[in-house]
């Protein structure tokens, strides 16, 4: 799957996969607040998983998701900024956490989430369209 950011492309993949120790340490200590652990790669992928499963949801009940819905939604927010950081440090950027969320949400764009699946066994999924569908979870 692929992020954009202002037509910068970040395989998301290869930087999850790539990440570094320090970079997750940082990212996890530099977000943390007292209501809040902060962000790893597992709440992350968690809140990406929430957000797929929310635009299926509409989907079944046959409406369009709002997108804009999620300039509300902290949770989302924190997960696309841990992102961010993570895809643009990989990239090579020196940057803090919280300089990922001084991205324009208009800026940001995803491809690749129809053909190659989010990495679970959900079985309301849709089947990959090619023959060798593998994905390594995130």
């Amino acid at each position: 799957m692929k992020l954009y950011l202002d037509d910068v492309e970040f395989d998301i993949e290869e930087a999850l996969g790539g990440v570094t120790i320090g970079d997750l340490m940082k990212l996890k200590v530099k977000t943390k607040t007292d209501g809040f652990l902060g962000i790893t790669v597992k709440s992350i992928r968690a809140g990406f998983m929430r957000v797929g499963q929310a635009v299926q949801d509409a989907e079944e009940a046959g409406e369009e998701f709002d997108t804009l819905e999620l300039l509300g939604d902290v949770e989302f927010l924190q997960c696309l900024q841990g992102l961010i950081y993570l895809v643009r440090r990989k990239a090579g950027e020196q940057l803090e956490p919280a300089d990922a969320a001084d991205v324009a949400f208009k800026s940001i764009r995803f491809e690749g989430l129809d053909d190659e699946g989010d990495g679970t066994d959900d079985p309301k999924a849709p089947e990959p369209s090619e023959p060798d569908g593998n994905s390594e979870p995130l």
